[in-house]
């Protein structure tokens, strides 16, 4: 059985709305959830890290960590916290 929950959709946001779509994201999900995150936009890997760009241009690598979303330490880490006891 499904839910057709579907999340809001964002267009042309900076990354602070980014990241309070992810917080919404991960705080509709519980342990019994099966959930698909999306995202069509501009990205980037860089070091082994995939980063989700937001509004904002980045263009320069050595600011990825303070002008972008990276996909595996703010995404992933922000939806297996809710899981942690």
């Amino acid at each position: 059985m499904t839910d057709d929950t579907e999340a809001p959709k964002q267009q042309q946001v900076s990354k602070d709305r980014m990241r309070e779509a992810i917080r919404d994201f991960a705080d509709a999900l519980d342990e019994n959830t099966v959930a698909v995150f999306a995202f069509m936009g501009h990205g980037m890997e860089h070091n082994g890290k995939n980063y989700l760009l937001p509004q904002e241009q980045v263009s320069d690598d050595r600011r990825l960590d303070t002008r972008a979303i990276c996909l595996q330490d703010d995404v992933m880490a922000e939806i297996a916290s809710r899981w942690r006891h």
